[in-house]
């Protein structure tokens, strides 16, 4: 058991961008994707696309974009890593409206834990103060 091994620029999003998410671990990973955007949901909330859950091997990539539409107002994605071992990391990223100003720099999100499952304090905490716990996954 050890760290799990993977790539991925944990900056903030805009809303309708790209990035790549790949797994430089040995054995196959778990990458499942949440979106959060208001709580409660607006009205006519659909699930995007990115959602779910996937498993990739060795050097495999996953492109994952903060969709347009379900991220016009922003929001978090956040990212839940594990291994068949039982190691698991989670990182939240935040998503920016395209439309705004901010370039972001340094993530939406720092490391509270070492990754360690087994120790039940393995998450990510908002940089902001104010920002609470994503609400529940929409997926």
């Amino acid at each position: 058991m050890g760290k799990i091994s993977y790539s991925f620029e944990n900056t903030p999003f805009k809303a309708g961008q790209s990035k790549v998410f790949r797994s430089d671990n040995q054995s196959k990973i778990t990458l499942d994707i949440k979106c959060f955007v208001d709580d409660p949901p607006p009205p006519g909330f659909m699930p995007c696309g990115e959602c779910g859950s996937f498993e990739l091997a060795k050097e495999e990539e996953k492109l994952i974009t903060a969709d347009l539409r379900t991220f016009k107002r922003g929001g978090r994605i956040v990212l839940t890593v594990s291994d068949r071992y039982g190691n698991e990391e989670t990182i939240c990223v935040v998503v920016f409206p395209k439309n705004s100003d901010s370039e972001g720099g340094g993530g939406g999100c720092k490391k509270a834990s070492t990754g360690d499952k087994s120790k039940k304090d393995s998450h990510w905490i908002p940089k902001k103060s104010n920002i609470q716990p994503p609400p529940r996954p929409y997926i």
